[in-house]
């Protein structure tokens, strides 16, 4: 149903931070909430939560979706690893970023790099990044498969002949009928 509709290399590779210069092949900012190491400083923590935010906010959920189901996408590889960024060498499109946060939080023990001394502000972003881009996601299947179900109803009724102007041969208040 979304074969054509959306993409993995959706967005812009562009940082959050001044939005002109390029996350390069180490995901930004926001390749850093996929490594095992805690952000060095509060203000650290923040870029890569801008950067996430960004990303999920440029794209749809369809793009989300076509991300994650890319072959050898760039998408899982961010999810899986939980090495430093650039050491898998990803695509920096805000779709790949956006893909990958949501299977990450998605992932049983999925988890996010964090900074050192709990910025709230940062944490509460990322989770939200992390929320939206599920939400998306499904928000997305949900349509679709409700468009794959009338489309299978339809055929099912083309198949039966039904005219929608015929009386039905039952009713809805039928009583059941009690036997003693």
């Amino acid at each position: 149903m979304l074969k054509n509709i959306g993409s993995a290399d959706a967005g812009d590779d562009k940082k959050a931070e001044d939005g002109s210069t390029a996350r390069g092949n180490d995901a930004g900012e926001a390749g850093k909430l996929f490594g095992n190491a805690a952000a060095a400083s509060a203000d650290a923590a923040k870029k890569s939560a801008a950067d996430a935010v960004k990303a999920v906010g440029a794209v749809t959920g369809a793009d989300i979706l076509q991300a994650i189901v890319k072959d050898n996408g760039d998408a899982a590889k961010l999810a899986k690893n939980n090495g430093a960024a650039n050491a898998i060498n990803v695509n920096s499109k805000d779709g790949t970023i956006s893909g990958g946060i949501a299977l990450r939080a998605m992932a049983k023990d999925g988890k996010f790099a964090n900074v050192n001394n709990g910025d709230a502000d940062a944490e509460k972003a990322v989770k939200g990044a992390a929320v939206s881009a599920i939400t998306k996601a499904l928000d997305t299947l949900t349509i679709a498969i409700r468009n794959t179900i009338d489309i299978g109803l339809k055929t099912v009724k083309d198949a039966m002949k039904i005219n929608p102007n015929d009386t039905p041969v039952t009713t809805d208040k039928q009583i059941p009928e009690i036997k003693n």
